[in-house]
C-alpha cells in the first residue's frame, strides 16, 4: 500500500510495514471521516480479515480486525456506509458487516476545556483531579496522556497510562500551571486521539476552625435565650452551628448547616432552651471552596427556672358594728434581672369599712290611688259649680 499527498509528496511512500506477513491486500476504501479499510484475502487463521488505518495521511499503523470470523473465512470486497463496513466471506458464501464505533474521536467530559479546577493539596502538590470521558460502544481499553504542552512532545508528557475504566485520577500537579490532556481507545481497535483540552489546578484552602467565645466553656446559669459568639475566620462567607444535649451531637436540637448556615459569627436562640439543662455546641466555617473542620466542643448549663409566689397576710380580722370586709387590692411587682424570667408578686391585705345606710319608710300603693280619686272628685265638683253660676247670669 502506497501513499501520495498532493501538494506535499514528491514520490509514493510505502505505508504497509505493519501489515501481517504474507498479506494479500485489495479493494481499498476510505470512509467519510478518513479511515482507510482494505480486504486481506488470507484466511482468518493466517491473519486475514479487514485491515484498518485510522489516519492514513500521517500514520503507517494498520490493524487487522477479524473478530467473529471462522478460522477458514476469506474476505473479499468492501462496502462502506457511514461507520458500517460490509464484506463477503467467500468460503462460507455469506455477507458480513461490523459497525466501527471507534472510528471517531472520543468525547471528553471533565475538566472542561480551559477551566480552573479546585483540588486538595498534599505536601505542596495538587492531588486527586479526575479526568473523565464518554465511553463509546464497544471500547474495552483506553490510553490517556497528560502534558504541559498542547503538542504532546515526548519530553512534555507528564503522565500517561492505560485503563479499562471511563475515567482516571491524576496527582502531583502544580497549582497555577496549565495542563493538557487527551484520550483514545486501544481495544478492540484504535480510535483517533480526542480533542486536546486544558485545565489549571488551584489549591483548595480550607478555612481555620473558629474559636468559641460565648458561652464560655463550662459556664453555668446561662439564660435560656443566650447569645452565642465565636471568632471570625478569614475568607469565610458563612458558619455552621450545631447545639445538642448529647456530647456526640447524634441528635442536635439546633442544626444550622447548608442553606441555613449563618452569615455572621454570632447567633441568639429565639425559642429558649430548657431550664437546668446541659448543652454542647460547636461551629465550623465555610468558604467558597470547602467546609472547614469543627471547632472544639463547648459545654454550658442553663439556670433553674423561677416560680410565681403569692403571699397573703394571716392577720385575724376582728368584727365590728360597721361590717369590715377583707379584700386584696394593693399589688407590688418586684423586677427581675432577666425579662423572660417569672416575676414575684407580693400581695398586701387591706381593710375596707362599709357604713350601714338608713332606709326611708315605704308608701303603700293604695294610698297613691286614694289621693288620685279624691283629686278627680274635686275637679268634677268645681266644674259643676262653674256651670250653675254661668246659667244663673
Amino acid at each position: 500500500i502506497y501513499r501520495f499527498i498532493i501538494g506535499e509528496s514528491s514520490v509514493w511512500e510505502a505505508i504497509d510495514s505493519t501489515l501481517p506477513s504474507g498479506a494479500m491486500i485489495g479493494d481499498l476504501k476510505v470512509s467519510g471521516n478518513g479511515v482507510l479499510y482494505a480486504a486481506n484475502f488470507q484466511q482468518a487463521s493466517a491473519g486475514g480479515g479487514i485491515e484498518r488505518c485510522i489516519n492514513p495521511s500521517s500514520s503507517h499503523l494498520f490493524e487487522t480486525f477479524n473478530n467473529g470470523l471462522y478460522d477458514d473465512s476469506t474476505l473479499t470486497d468492501i462496502c462502506l456506509s457511514g461507520n458500517s463496513v460490509w464484506s463477503i466471506d467467500t468460503t462460507h458464501n455469506s455477507l458480513l458487516f461490523f459497525k466501527d464505533t471507534l472510528s471517531e474521536q472520543l468525547s471528553l467530559i471533565s475538566p472542561a476545556d480551559k477551566s480552573t479546577v479546585k483540588a486538595a493539596v498534599s505536601d505542596g502538590e495538587i492531588e486527586d483531579i479526575l479526568l473523565d470521558w464518554e465511553a463509546p460502544e464497544g471500547a474495552t481499553g483506553y490510553r490517556w496522556q497528560l502534558s504541559d504542552s498542547p503538542n504532546f512532545f515526548p519530553s512534555s508528557i507528564i503522565a500517561e497510562d492505560t485503563t479499562s475504566a471511563g475515567s482516571v485520577r491524576v496527582d502531583s500537579l502544580e497549582t497555577g500551571s496549565e495542563y493538557y490532556w487527551r484520550i483514545r481507545s486501544i481495544t478492540p481497535l484504535l480510535s483517533p486521539w480526542s480533542e486536546t483540552w486544558s485545565f489549571t489546578p488551584r489549591a483548595i484552602i480550607e478555612p481555620d476552625a473558629p474559636v468559641l467565645v460565648s458561652p464560655s466553656a463550662g459556664a453555668v446559669n446561662i439564660p435560656v435565650n443566650a447569645m452565642f459568639q465565636w471568632t471570625a475566620v478569614e475568607g469565610a462567607h458563612s458558619y455552621e452551628l450545631e447545639i445538642s444535649t448529647r456530647h456526640d451531637f447524634s441528635s442536635p436540637i439546633i442544626c444550622l448547616t447548608g442553606p441555613d448556615a449563618l452569615p455572621v459569627n454570632a447567633w441568639q436562640n429565639t425559642d429558649d432552651f430548657a431550664y437546668d439543662t446541659t448543652y454542647y455546641w460547636r461551629v465550623r466555617a465555610v468558604n467558597a471552596d470547602v467546609t472547614g473542620g469543627w471547632s472544639g466542643v463547648g459545654v454550658f448549663s442553663t439556670g433553674a427556672g423561677n416560680t410565681t409566689q403569692t403571699s397573703v397576710s394571716t392577720d385575724t380580722v376582728q368584727p365590728n358594728p360597721t361590717q369590715t370586709l377583707t379584700s386584696y387590692t394593693t399589688v407590688e411587682k418586684v423586677a427581675t434581672t432577666v425579662s423572660t424570667q417569672y416575676q414575684t408578686l407580693t400581695v398586701t391585705q387591706t381593710s375596707q369599712t362599709i357604713v350601714p345606710v338608713a332606709q326611708s319608710a315605704v308608701i303603700p300603693d293604695w294610698l297613691y290611688y286614694s289621693f288620685g280619686f279624691m283629686a278627680f272628685l274635686i275637679v268634677v265638683l268645681l266644674a259643676a259649680i262653674l256651670i250653675i253660676v254661668i246659667k244663673r247670669r
